[in-house]
Formats: structure tokens, C-alpha cells, sequence
């Protein structure tokens, strides 16, 4: 929980958004860029505080096929906001840039 507070205090609500396919899963969340076909996928399962698992998926257009994913592993939280920034297209917050 802390993950997902702190990720949508850094960047906006209206550009980022929660997509969480894996209800049963306790330790993952899918976050999606409003205006993007891309899924970060971000768990915390088996990882030290700190450390993340991230799957970046590029979804074919108007399908729910993945064209590609990228996997990451024992991701820090400073990369994990600059995948969302580089990979997602989202920006933090102008009020957390204060």
C-alpha cells in the first residue's frame, strides 16, 4: 500500500491510473497511462523494503495481445518513478516538484 500512495502522491491522478488485473494477487499492482496502450506492472512479492519487480507491457492497439514486455527485477523506487516517466509517458505531479 505504501507503493501505491507514495506513486500517486509523485505523479497525477489524471494521467495515471490503476489497472489491476491480478485481484487475487496481494503483492502486484498495474498502473496505466491514460493516454497509452502501455501496463507497468509493479510487485513487491518475495522483494526486500525498497525493491520492486516491474513488467512493462506494450499492448497491441484495440486488442488484449502484449507486443512486448520488459522485465525488471530488484528495481529501487527512484527507477521505478522514471520507467513511469520514460516508459508510461507520466509526469510527476507539479505540486510534489515544490
Amino acid at each position: 500500500m505504501d507503493l501505491i500512495f507514495h506513486l500517486l502522491e509523485v505523479f497525477s491522478t489524471e494521467t495515471l491510473i490503476i489497472r489491476d488485473y491480478w485481484e487475487a494477487d496481494r503483492c502486484a499492482i498495474g498502473l496505466a497511462s491514460v493516454q497509452s496502450e502501455k501496463l507497468m506492472y509493479i510487485s513487491t512479492y518475495r522483494k526486500e523494503k525498497g525493491l520492486f519487480y516491474v513488467e512493462i507491457d506494450f499492448k497491441e492497439p484495440n486488442t488484449e495481445k502484449s507486443k512486448d514486455v520488459l522485465r525488471y527485477d530488484d528495481v529501487p523506487m527512484p527507477f521505478v518513478e522514471q520507467m513511469l516517466v520514460e516508459h508510461l509517458g507520466v509526469f510527476p505531479d507539479t505540486h510534489h516538484l515544490k
